[in-house]
């Protein structure tokens, strides 16, 4: 195993060194020497020396018997504020162009032309600084990075011996650069802008399977849910008592080329679907531009039926014209899951329960992302399963950054 940093022994003592120990005697002359070393071992990173249950034991007994002066200058002398340094090999740093067409598909799901064409079109820094640490990376990098951790479950220490970065340095990269992204492509994701030429040609395509003349269909929508790990607190509000786990729900357009249109902002999984079409405002976006006007989307019996949106029906009993309406429009309908399918199938790591901790992570940066990035697929490749099932290709993957970037 490649191991990206080693660990170097300071022969004398170090600043940091210092620092900590003027902290760790403030912390002993203001509290109890108990509570002083659980204080002070909250709030930074503290060398290996406070985490050893014998090695505490004797801080302790030097802290209460001895006062804080002394106890601390002979910590200090024995070098128990060590921490040691790691420093980086820059030789094990990621090199693409030494990575095969192959390897890099499967490692990053864009070739090498792919995510140049990513890196020119998004238009980031050359080089990337995060702001807390200063982190330096050059934006191939961390683009390679951010497509690397979502695409397959894996650990940051995983991603070490690919990368020759630390992992508090690689999370902090990951985050930074996700955001970056999302700043720029935001809009996109919400809303994507399209033409009347798009729509015209999306409600032929739906036309072609059987869907009325007289319906100017152009999206159908869902709700995802997206399985998360238990959370510490407010377990309710997340936990969906349709689907019996916790979750966060996202509502997404399907348009027949195979982009996703629209993703709300997420929300609680005990939400409803009402809920989160009312808080998502895509039913007043279609109204307030008039380029929808006469075109509609298609949603299950859960969403209402309205001058944009038109619902299957719901129930037994139905007369003849609702059964034949509801057996046109529901294989149309299920287009959408396709779409859900993509994301997890690209991105696996936003379907690995384990590590989708709200608390602790951003998850839904992270499946926004996965939405763009997903697109971004889909226009790669030159469509998907659903573009092929209707017949309708997606811009180019330069044209459909641009177009999200204004």
């Amino acid at each position: 195993m490649r191991i990206p940093t080693h660990l170097i022994k300071d022969t004398s003592v170090t600043s940091q060194e210092k620092h900590d120990a003027w902290l760790f005697y403030l912390h002993l002359k203001t509290f109890h020497p108990l509570l002083a070393i659980r204080v002070f071992t909250s709030f930074q990173t503290c060398s290996q020396h406070f985490n050893q249950y014998e090695s505490l034991k004797n801080i302790l007994f030097l802290s209460t018997f001895f006062g804080a002066a002394t106890a601390t200058k002979f910590l200090l002398e024995q070098r128990r504020f060590y921490i040691p340094r790691s420093v980086l090999n820059p030789a094990l740093r990621l090199n693409l162009n030494a990575m095969n067409e192959v390897d890099c598909q499967q490692y990053f799901r864009f070739g090498h032309g792919e995510i140049r064409q990513l890196t020119v079109s998004l238009q980031l820094p050359e080089v990337i600084i995060t702001p807390s640490h200063g982190d330096r990376v050059l934006v191939v990098e961390g683009i390679c990075l951010v497509l690397r951790r979502l695409s397959y479950p894996c650990r940051w220490f995983d991603l070490q011996n690919q990368f020759g970065r630390h992992t508090s340095a690689l999370s902090r990269i990951f985050y930074y650069v996700m955001h970056l992204i999302l700043e720029k492509v935001n809009h996109s994701i919400m809303f994507y802008d399209l033409s009347q030429e798009d729509l015209i040609s999306f409600a032929d395509a739906f036309a072609r399977k059987g869907v009325p003349d007289t319906v100017n269909l152009f999206s159908v929508i869902d709700v995802k849910k997206q399985a998360i790990c238990k959370p510490d607190r407010h377990q309710r509000s997340m936990y969906s008592g349709h689907k019996k786990f916790h979750c966060l729900k996202y509502q997404t357009l399907e348009a027949p080329n195979g982009l996703i249109l629209h993703c709300s902002i997420g929300d609680d999984g005990r939400r409803g679907d009402g809920y989160v079409l009312r808080r998502s405002g895509i039913l007043q976006y279609l109204r307030n531009h008039a380029i929808f006007n006469g075109f509609v989307v298609l949603g299950d019996s859960a969403y209402p039926t309205n001058d944009v949106m038109i619902s299957i029906y719901k129930g037994r009993q139905l007369p003849p014209a609702s059964v034949a309406f509801n057996a046109v429009m529901c294989p149309i309908r299920t287009s959408v899951e396709w779409g859900y399918e993509k994301i997890v199938r690209y991105w696996a790591f936003l379907d690995f329960k384990k590590q989708m901790k709200i608390q602790r992570c951003a998850l839904v940066p992270m499946w926004r992302l996965g939405v763009f990035l997903t697109n971004c697929l889909t226009c790669a490749k030159g469509g998907n399963q659903i573009s092929k099932y209707f017949g309708v290709a997606p811009p180019s993957l330069e044209e459909y950054i641009l177009k999200s970037l204004n």
